[in-house]
């Protein structure tokens, strides 16, 4: 069955400060460095206006999340439930599971892990990380390839 859906990275100047979490070398933990912009709709009102537009389902950048507290969770998801919209993904816009560092790797687990949570109080059908930020390289071609 085909449906509109869409990413609140779409709506991302609309929707109020932006929470964007960064790795902080020298601390060696996770802190939140927050974007102020306007806010003209709140998170929580979103549903109903998407499915007065016709949209079935969203995607949920973490960052737009103004708490996660589990009482806003739940506000969060029976607006969703009233709408008759579906949290398809919430995406964890932040992690890099491919570092050197591994207090890195363990404190972005751990993020990630309490996202997935986060997702599951919303009633989120799935999560989507993003979790790398190494620089791609070649590797070695097989000397099979060399000779053609």
């Amino acid at each position: 069955m085909s449906y509109l859906s869409i990413s609140t990275w779409s709506l991302h100047r609309k929707l109020g400060p932006l929470r964007w979490h960064i790795w902080d070398e020298a601390e060696k933990k996770i802190r939140v460095d927050i974007e102020n912009q306007p806010e003209h709709i709140e998170l929580e009102a979103l549903p109903t206006i998407l499915a007065d537009k016709g949209f079935k389902a969203v995607e949920i950048c973490h960052f737009h999340f103004p708490s996660t507290d589990p009482a806003y969770l739940q506000v969060l998801r029976e607006a969703c439930q009233q709408a008759c919209l579906t949290i398809h993904t919430l995406l964890v816009d932040y992690s890099d599971l491919s570092s050197p560092d591994e207090s890195r790797i363990q404190a972005d687990m751990t993020f990630i892990k309490e996202w997935i949570e986060v997702a599951y109080a919303v009633g989120a059908t799935y999560v989507r990380v993003i979790a790398g930020k190494s620089e791609p390289r070649m590797r070695q071609r097989s000397s099979v390839f060399h000779s053609i």
